[in-house]
């Protein structure tokens, strides 16, 4: 019997690069958060700086509600904080020059999707500062599958949190 964090049975995905396994994880957490009752939706613009939106809450459940951009990441160990690193045709092969760290600017939240258990790390994007061009998944434990994040968007609440994050 197959797993639900079985990954490429047809062999199909492993010369396809990591963009299945991108375009599989930002369909796999607008179906999660679906599912746990947010409204969500895959965003249509290839060149957006963030994947899907999220309808969040700002005090909890019925409170007012705050429209984030996210940007969904798969992750390995780590969570990276970069984007821009693979591009089209007009790719330039020079090292970092389309490459960026993500800010507030460009996306609300970063979702990563743990690649070997599916688990998702909600990590506002206003942390970023804290850390260079990628975070440990072991420092940001405590944003793992925390839906709290999304029922609370409130500076307090993530101020709070951003204090107990490992720098």
């Amino acid at each position: 019997m197959g797993k639900l964090t079985d990954i490429d049975v047809t062999g199909k995905v492993s010369g396809k690069s990591g963009s299945v396994l991108g375009a599989a994880h930002e369909h796999l957490v607008t179906g999660l958060l679906m599912r746990l009752g947010f409204d969500v939706s895959v965003c249509s613009v290839t060149t957006a700086n963030y994947d899907v939106l999220v309808q969040a809450f700002t005090s909890g459940s019925g409170s007012p509600e705050r429209l984030l951009k996210a940007q969904v990441k798969t992750c390995q160990g780590s969570l990276t904080l970069t984007g821009g690193g693979r591009g089209g045709v007009d790719r330039i092969t020079i090292p970092g020059v389309k490459t960026y760290k993500y800010t507030e600017e460009h996306c609300d939240l970063m979702i990563g999707v743990s690649r070997n258990d599916l688990d998702l790390y909600l990590f506002p994007v206003r942390f970023a500062h804290l850390y260079n061009t990628s975070v440990s998944l072991k420092k940001i434990r405590m944003v793992r599958n925390n839906w709290n994040i999304l029922l609370n968007w409130n500076d307090e609440y993530l101020s709070n949190l951003e204090k107990s994050l490992i720098k």
